[in-house]
């Protein structure tokens, strides 16, 4: 079983000289989720959790067991702790690698590379599950690997730029500033008690989280840097995850935990960071069942109707040619867990 897989439309409209509007709309079936989590134990829906999700489904698990864990005011183990974190950083180094390497066409891999991949995570997560002790050689292992496809030479380097290059000169808007979850925790407050996706209160938290994952970077305008700079950020990313697999005692710690409870109720969330940026799962609780589980992944907070794409493209000069490729990359870089198209109308 797994959650459906949505669709994101992402529409332009384009006067020959400029893009002079555009419409998002985002379809996921997160009200289809919430309801099927209803009435269960909070072991069952946790379970449920974990196979729902297609992708990131080690982060939604992780985000929703603190969740439940704080709706009920109880602890995680540091066993299971650590084991989560493992978990979610292993599926990060995955999700960001297939990223680049399907996604964005990294030279020098192709399908084999892909299945390599696969299967290297695929070992370093049955080591974590089975507290195997080959785990830090393994990870070094994936790791002299992935450095050997894109640092071996300044093919990097020079691909960044290639890739990016085709947008220089495009002025965009500013962007938004990245989602911190202090920074939003009133804004949450106030959703979690709401029902799942009410439009009020989910518009008003949707307006301060800004933006999120390796694409936010709102302090960029130049189309060229903003597209070079999630490249750089999606391999410093792995880079980073796969350093602290190798030796988690030496490496700064991966973010996993940021969440509250509601003194006096039943109700706690929790927030971590997957590839794609912050996922967040609220549980409220009621005599030991899930009265409400609400969730709010990356995908939500960047491509809101009045989100980042808004914020960036009406007015930006762009050739008619160009305009439907400029969108295309810079809906990939801010990488929605759906299925997306990108359509021009012009006036």
């Amino acid at each position: 079983m797994s959650v459906g897989p949505g669709q994101l439309c992402v529409d332009i409209r384009h006067d020959g000289r400029q893009i002079t509007d555009l419409s998002v709309a985002l379809e996921r079936p997160v009200d289809a989720v919430s309801r099927l989590l209803v009435g269960r134990t909070p072991e069952e829906g946790l379970a449920l959790v974990g196979v729902l999700f297609s992708l990131c489904g080690r982060a939604h698990q992780a985000a929703g067991s603190l969740a439940v864990a704080r709706a009920l005011g109880t602890e995680v183990s540091a066993e299971q702790w650590w084991r989560q974190q493992h978990l979610l950083v292993v599926e990060r180094v995955r999700e960001t690698a297939l990223r680049l390497m399907r996604d964005w066409q990294l030279p020098g891999t192709d399908e084999s590379s892909v299945r390599e991949l696969l299967a290297r995570t695929a070992t370093l997560i049955s080591l974590v599950e089975s507290s195997g002790s080959d785990l830090a050689q393994s990870a070094l292992t994936l790791k002299n690997w992935w450095l050997g496809l894109c640092r071996a030479d300044d093919s990097w380097s020079a691909w960044c730029e290639m890739r990016s290059l085709r947008w220089q000169g495009i002025t965009l808007g500013p962007g938004l500033p990245d989602l911190e979850p202090e920074r939003v925790k009133s804004a949450v407050a106030d959703w979690v008690r709401g029902e799942p996706n009410e439009p009020a209160r989910l518009k008003n938290l949707l307006a301060v989280c800004g933006q999120t994952g390796p694409a936010a970077s709102g302090e960029l305008t130049e189309a060229k840097a903003v597209i070079q700079s999630c490249l750089e950020r999606l391999l410093m990313q792995i880079e980073a995850d796969l350093a602290w697999l190798v030796a988690p005692h030496l490496s700064v710690q991966p973010e996993l935990e940021h969440g509250d409870t509601i003194r006096g109720e039943e109700l706690g969330w929790a927030w971590v960071q997957t590839a794609r940026g912050w996922l967040l799962h609220s549980v409220a609780m009621d005599r030991g069942r899930i009265a409400r589980w609400m969730i709010l992944a990356p995908t939500d907070v960047n491509f809101h109707t009045e989100g980042v794409l808004r914020k960036r493209l009406p007015g930006v000069k762009v050739e008619p040619e160009k305009a439907k490729a400029l969108v295309s990359d810079l809906v990939l870089a801010l990488d929605p867990c759906v299925d997306y198209k990108v359509s021009i109308q012009y006036a």
